[in-house]
Order: C-alpha cells, then structure tokens, then sequence
C-alpha cells in the first residue's frame, strides 16, 4: 500500500530551503514537480507566518515561485492562483 504522504514534499522544508538558505524557490518547484511530487502548502505557510512573514508576502512569494517555475497550464496556474487567494482571504478574515 502506497503512503499518500509520499506525494507530497514538506513545506517546511521548501521554506527553509528558500528563507534559511537561499534555494531560489522555482528551482526547488522544478524539482519537486520532476519527482511526482507536490508541496504541502500548508505547512509552507504556517512555517512563514512562525517566521514572521505577513500572508500577503507568503501569498505574492508563493505565487511568484510556481509561476517562474512553469510546471502548470496556463489554465492550471489561473486554478492554483484563485484558489491561494481564497486561501488567504480565508485566512486573513
């Protein structure tokens, strides 16, 4: 049996990978998206706000990575990009 836990990279790690380190985050992307994988944004984002970090600029930074990366449609980045800022609307209310 197959550990859905095993399609999805930490977003913990990206983020401090990216903050901590310096990775440029379209890499990382790239990489992960190579392996069949995908981030657990959750985690990503609850690492940034421990952090410090404002939604608004965990939002525009994850945004800007996944479109500089190119691993979605077009289509797929207008998805990804509505459903991050419902996401966040969410999140801010």
């Amino acid at each position: 049996m197959t550990n859905p836990n095993d399609k999805f990279f930490d977003g913990a790690m990206l983020f401090k990978l990216y903050a901590e380190h310096g990775l440029p985050l379209e890499m990382s992307l790239m990489r992960i998206d190579q392996e069949g994988k995908t981030v657990n944004w959750p985690l990503f984002i609850q690492e940034a706000t421990k952090n410090g970090w404002s939604l608004k600029k965990t939002y525009t930074t994850i945004i800007a990575g996944v479109r500089d990366a190119e691993i979605y449609t077009r289509e797929q980045m207008a998805e990804f990009e509505k459903m991050a800022k419902l996401f966040f609307i969410r999140e801010a209310a």
